[in-house]
C-alpha cells in the first residue's frame, strides 16, 4: 500500500472515530456530520466548500436510515452518505494519481 492510500485510510479512520465519539456524546446525526465536516482540511475542505452544491450539502447532512432488527432494537446509520461520498472522492484521487507500472526496455 502506498503512502497516499495510507493517508486516506488514516483520514477515514479519524472520521469514524470522531463519529463514534459524537454519537456517544448523544449528538444527533446532522450535528455529528457538521462536526466532522468542520474538521476537514486540505482537499477534503476544498471538495466540501467548492465542489458540492448547497443542495448536495443538505442531502448529505439530512440523510438518515433507521430500522428495527429482529430483537426489536432500533438502529440508525449515522453519516453513511457523507462517508460513501468521501470514499468516491478518495477513489477518484487515487485513480488520477495512479502511476503506470514500471516497464523496462530491452534496448
Amino acid at each position: 500500500m502506498g503512502s497516499q492510500e495510507h493517508e486516506i485510510l488514516n483520514t477515514l479512520q479519524e472520521i469514524t472515530m470522531a463519529m463514534v465519539a459524537y454519537k456517544t456524546k448523544g449528538l444527533d446525526p446532522r450535528t455529528q456530520a457538521i462536526a466532522c465536516i468542520n474538521g476537514f482540511q486540505g482537499q477534503l475542505k476544498y471538495w466540501w466548500d467548492n465542489f458540492l452544491l448547497e443542495e448536495e450539502h443538505t442531502k448529505i447532512l439530512d440523510f438518515q436510515k433507521t430500522w428495527t432488527d429482529e430483537d426489536g432494537v432500533q438502529n440508525q446509520l449515522v453519516l453513511p452518505c457523507l462517508f460513501i461520498q468521501l470514499l468516491y472522492i478518495f477513489q477518484e484521487i487515487l485513480e488520477k494519481n495512479k502511476q503506470p507500472p514500471n516497464q523496462f526496455s530491452s534496448t
